[in-house]
């Protein structure tokens, strides 16, 4: 074979292996490298999403550095930024780009009311979230509220709750309607005379319904909407009402108690049976002639009498089981939670009334004639949810809450807060100072007038947090201002809240 006939064997030979590698080699390519959304409000976040083909190395920047060929990830960008993604082999590097766009704008990403329709008297809850507000509050009186939260409301009518957020620049609005459905059915009532009885004996169930189509215990329909049943178990059975209407239904449960000779429980009891979210109550039990009490849930076996300190932080059915040879007997203790720490309006029978004026300085009773002289503290309506004070001429009446607040075991928590809301009467030339508080420390000041344009009016949410641990000496101050008569204020609400 010649020499040139060898030298181009081996070129061709060495062709085909670089073409045989280039082949096996996939090229390098970025398909879409993408933000989504591309624009934002400051304070949100985008999604960037790449996927890559025939790279050795991957990184995007700025912040991210080295990747895998495809994926995605959050970015949190505070100004418009242009993320780039590199892509190399050993051949050679691609380049994508994409740009997002930082606004200031508000985002209100979620406002709604779970669920959105509720029986009369039933409890649903806002959840809202929202970025870029400076300010964030919601209407009904419930106010400033954070910047993403959760808050329980009562269905007692149909409601639009409007949601407000503001910034320097901008603000934004968004709502959710809670649909109240009056026609739910509704248990009035459902008794058992005799909850524990002897193998043999007769209990008689009472029951007072409304607004329901069924009613009906232990699937047996009842007739009538109020009646009453005999029966006799054989053993302890709980009874069930069922009241429809073919849409919502309403249930309650009465146990009955059947033994041969069984134990007693002479007492079960939580105490306070309302707490609010995240404190205690005192579980306390007496029993006699049983072998094995327990409590449930979650404390289990326990002595014959006791106590026992339990936190809870939703509404929970303690269960107190004694029992013997011949069986069983359960009595049943609720602790309901709620978020109303402390509600000065409510308490105002159990504070200390004091006038301070020319012509008397003393005790006052609550609930006192608005005709007497040393001026009154009454209650204004029959359902007693509106607190009227009155202040003597030239005179101050003094509202110390700080006994009946310690004896309700109250504690200021950082996350309480004091809604206070009052009120001027009609009288055109009104004058009074109100003041809040804590302590020595004044909390708040009011100044009220029913001239035009002065408010006659105060209205505030007042964060309780740098309070945090202060013994909670509450009181409330209504001065006349100098003034003869006509000063009567309506505080229409003073609550701690705690969330």
């Amino acid at each position: 074979m010649s020499h040139k006939i060898v030298i181009l064997l081996v070129l061709l030979g060495l062709i085909g292996i670089m073409a045989s590698e280039s082949l096996a080699q996939e090229p390098l390519k970025i398909r879409p490298f993408k933000a989504d959304p591309s624009a934002i409000c400051a304070g949100q976040g985008t999604i960037l999403s790449w996927d890559v083909s025939g790279a050795t190395n991957v990184t995007i920047k700025p912040d991210i550095h080295s990747v895998r060929q495809k994926g995605s990830i959050w970015v949190f960008p505070k100004n418009n930024t242009i993320y780039e993604l590199t892509a190399s082999n050993d051949d050679r590097d691609a380049v994508a780009k994409v740009k997002v766009v930082v606004k200031d704008c508000i985002a209100i990403e979620k406002f709604l009311v779970e669920p959105q329709k509720v029986c009369k008297g039933s409890n649903a809850t806002l959840h809202w979230k929202v970025v870029g507000a400076s300010n964030v509050t919601i209407d009904h009186g419930i106010g400033e509220v954070p910047p993403a939260g959760v808050r329980e409301v009562t269905g007692n009518e149909s409601t639009t709750y409007n949601l407000t957020a503001i910034n320097s620049t901008k603000n934004s609005t968004a709502n959710s309607t809670l649909a109240v459905d009056l026609s739910c059915p509704k248990i009035i009532s459902f008794e058992v005379d005799h909850p524990n009885i002897i193998k043999g004996s007769k209990a008689t169930l009472k029951w007072n319904v409304t607004n329901a189509e069924n009613v009906s215990i232990d699937g047996i329909r009842e007739e009538n909407l109020t009646g009453s049943r005999v029966v006799t178990p054989n053993s302890t059975i709980i009874y069930t009402l069922n009241a429809s209407n073919g849409t919502n239904v309403a249930i309650s449960e009465k146990l009955v108690n059947v033994r041969n000779k069984f134990p007693e429980i002479k007492d079960f009891t939580a105490s306070p049976s309302s707490i609010v979210r995240g404190t205690g109550s005192i579980l306390s039990w007496n029993t006699t002639g049983a072998d094995r009490i327990s409590i449930d849930p979650d404390i289990g076996e326990v002595a014959s009498s006791g106590s026992r300190r339990v936190t809870v932080e939703r509404d929970t059915r303690y269960i107190l089981t004694a029992g013997n040879a011949s069986g069983d007997v359960t009595k049943m203790a609720p602790v309901s939670v709620t978020n109303i720490a402390y509600d000065f309006v409510a308490r105002a029978p159990y504070a200390k009334w004091n006038v301070i004026s020319p012509g008397y300085d003393g005790r006052i009773d609550f609930n006192g004639s608005e005709t007497s002289t040393h001026g009154f503290a009454r209650y204004d309506d029959a359902s007693k949810t509106v607190l009227k004070i009155g202040p003597p001429a030239d005179g101050k009446i003094i509202g110390d809450f700080s006994e009946d607040i310690r004896n309700m075991g109250y504690f200021i928590d950082t996350s309480d807060t004091f809604n206070f809301w009052a009120e001027m009467g009609l009288n055109p030339i009104a004058n009074v100072n109100i003041e809040l508080m804590l302590d020595s420390d004044p909390l708040r000041s009011y100044n009220l007038y029913r001239i035009p344009p002065l408010r006659g009016t105060a209205r505030e949410t007042i964060v309780l947090t740098e309070y945090a641990g202060r013994e909670p000496k509450f009181s409330l101050i209504l001065d006349s201002n100098g003034y003869a008569y006509g000063d009567h204020t309506y505080f229409r609400e003073m609550k701690i809240i705690r969330e």
